[in-house]
């Protein structure tokens, strides 16, 4: 995992290409979530198996594109870290990441996607629950709950529900 300091100091353009790592801030719209595919799509090219490092910081965003990476991860190998938020649908993403592989920085926060079922069809909501239950390996019914509830999580309660493997120091 790269530091914060070298993060800092390298291009988006080297993180991608040397060090297969794809930044994800801000809100997961349409535009976000197509550069971060279009990275990962360019990076399983080179080497499907190779790990991808997927770095977010976000309060979230839109289902179906959030659903999108989250679709294209399951073909990868993707480490996941949050550097400071992964609210809603960006916490999906971070907990779809490779078992034993899914990191926090010790300041993170997360908080569970809603249920919203006057915006979403039933089937999608029901995805979100099911994705979240199996990456967390908690029963559907503690999922909804707590989706229902938009539970908060600091990273020792997010690692001891199944979000997250890991808290960076």
């Amino acid at each position: 995992m790269l530091t914060h300091a070298v993060r800092a100091t390298l291009s988006e353009d080297e993180l991608v290409y040397v060090h297969r790592t794809v930044l994800v801030c801000g809100e997961i719209d349409e535009r976000v979530a197509q550069i971060a595919l279009a990275k990962m799509l360019y990076l399983k090219s080179q080497d499907a198996r190779a790990p991808v490092w997927l770095y977010l910081d976000s309060a979230g965003g839109n289902v179906g594109d959030v659903l999108a990476i989250c679709d294209l991860m399951g073909e990868l190998v993707v480490h996941t870290h949050c550097l400071g938020a992964a609210h809603a649908m960006a916490l999906v993403c971070l907990a779809h990441g490779a078992r034993g592989h899914r990191s926090a920085s010790r300041t993170s926060r997360f908080i569970m996607p809603p249920l919203e079922p006057q915006r979403i069809s039933a089937h999608v909501d029901e995805t979100i629950t099911a994705t979240l239950a199996r990456d967390a390996q908690q029963a559907a019914d503690v999922i909804v709950a707590d989706r229902r509830a938009m539970t908060r999580f600091d990273v020792v309660a997010a690692q001891r529900y199944g979000l997250i493997d890991a808290i960076a120091e």
